[in-house]
């Protein structure tokens, strides 16, 4: 609180612009899937209190979003994830109950929808928030790697533009280094459990930070055990219900797109993100653990880590929200050329955001976002709007090659070029005005970013 009451004039401007592009994108944007995960929410109180519970999934997936909207789709997530989101929920399943109306045709039933994810965000802040002042950090430093945290595109791109849950497992994860970092391996190994219940992606930092610190192979397996509990015994109690619904087990589509992007060697195929994961490992394991730089270095792990995943795979949109928060941990933890860290993940985030866009266009359709919300409301639902994707289909095959080719250079140089200035071991140069990253730069990198989050909305307006 402190802190908070030494902020500067700008500062409290700075954090006001960014609580106000948060609302309008709460208000205005909600992406179909997040209201499929509502409907399976508020189905799991029908499950439970109809003694159903074994089913749920075979009720979930036969089972429409509401009156307006007749939607049905898979059930993908393990059961654990489903239960804070249906006690959320449940002020909507009651009024539901009373009213004999579907969620999707009250506003304030989506808004209320949308809020949910404000909780673990705010939880994600404050591990970040521990993680600086445990490692000594100056309080104005952590408070603004927050900021970083929390205006990255790779953030309101995924929870605020789309709305999806993934920052639940941002949130474990983030418990997870933090009880790694303090040694509790306990801790460690109950959060990351939970993370890999919401994405099976969390592997991907939660198997290098073991390598890097355990090095003995039965010990690894008995952990890597404990951290896939969870997701296995909700596997195992549903297995008979899951094989019963159209899907069955979603993880294929992950694997699918695991592997999708390959390395030609004569006559041999390789998996990029597999290569990469591997080579990473190898690192980790033949890396000396060192006790005093083990923050830093959990973090660099995690951003790598993630880094074989979002550079290696073809990945979702906002996926990407597991990924936000180890860039601004890095610029805290880095102690050096952090102005430079912060541009290059500006323009890192710029080129996944603007790839969504044009590679996802559906997941940013009116028809399928931003006109159930108070957007919709007021330019009338019926009318579905411009959406930005029509720009990007407009253009010759060749010419969106060519864009898309040149996004994805961008976003891999400035990723890569994060994880090179970050390693550890790297000598850091002594810090120089030009180093410490100023208010103009937090402005701009703001604006730009807020541009980018409101343009499928701008579209809509057209």
């Amino acid at each position: 609180m402190d802190t908070i009451k030494k902020m500067s004039k700008s500062d409290r401007l700075l954090w006001g612009a960014l609580f106000c592009l948060m609302i309008v994108c709460i208000t205005n944007y909600c992406y179909v899937d997040l209201q499929m995960i509502v409907r399976h929410s508020l189905n799991l109180w029908d499950s439970l209190f109809s003694g159903d519970i074994l089913h749920f999934y075979q009720s979930s997936s036969n089972r429409a979003i509401g009156a307006m909207n007749p939607q049905t789709g898979e059930v993908p997530y393990d059961i654990w994830l489903y239960i804070p989101i249906a006690i959320w929920n449940l002020p909507t399943y009651i009024w539901e109950k009373m009213t004999g109306l579907t969620f999707e045709t009250n506003y304030l039933a989506l808004v209320w929808a949308r809020l949910a994810a404000v909780l673990p965000l705010i939880g994600s802040n404050l591990v970040i928030w521990n993680m600086g002042t445990n490692a000594g950090k100056k309080e104005e430093d952590v408070l603004q790697a927050c900021f970083i945290f929390s205006s990255s595109l790779f953030l309101l791109n995924g929870l605020f533009c789309l709305g999806q849950i993934d920052i639940y497992n941002t949130f474990f994860m983030l418990m997870g280094i933090y009880a790694y970092v303090r040694g509790d391996r306990k801790k460690f190994l109950l959060w990351f459990a939970l993370a890999v219940t919401c994405k099976m992606f969390a592997l991907f930092v939660f198997v290098p930070l073991l390598v890097y610190r355990e090095k003995r192979i039965l010990y690894m397996v008995r952990d890597m055990a404990a951290g896939l509990s969870l997701s296995l015994l909700s596997k195992c109690i549903f297995f008979v219900d899951k094989m019963a619904t159209p899907t069955r087990f979603d993880e294929r589509r992950f694997i699918r797109l695991l592997f999708e992007w390959k390395i030609e060697l004569g006559e041999t195929t390789i998996a990029l993100s597999v290569l990469l994961f591997v080579l990473l490992l190898i690192w980790c394991w033949q890396a000396e653990y060192v006790k005093e730089k083990v923050g830093e270095t959990a973090v660099w792990i995690a951003f790598a880590g993630y880094g074989c995943f979002f550079a290696g795979a073809v990945t979702l949109p906002y996926w990407a929200v597991a990924f936000s928060p180890l860039p601004a941990l890095l610029i805290l933890m880095c102690g050096g050329r952090t102005k430079v860290l912060l541009w290059l993940e500006m323009a890192g985030g710029a080129a996944y955001f603007i790839t969504g866009l044009c590679r996802f266009g559906y997941a940013y359709a009116a028809s399928a976002n931003v006109r159930w919300m108070l957007a919709g409301i007021l330019n009338d639902r019926s009318i579905k709007g411009i959406d930005f994707s029509q720009v990007y289909e407009s253009l010759s095959s060749g010419a969106q090659e060519n864009v898309s080719a040149l996004l994805m250079a961008v976003y891999m140089g400035t990723m890569f070029s994060i994880f090179w200035i970050s390693r550890p071991g790297n000598n850091r140069i002594q810090i120089k005005e030009t180093d410490v990253i100023d208010k103009g730069s937090c402005w701009i990198r703001f604006l730009i970013n807020a541009g980018l989050a409101l343009l499928p909305l701008a579209a809509y307006f057209l």
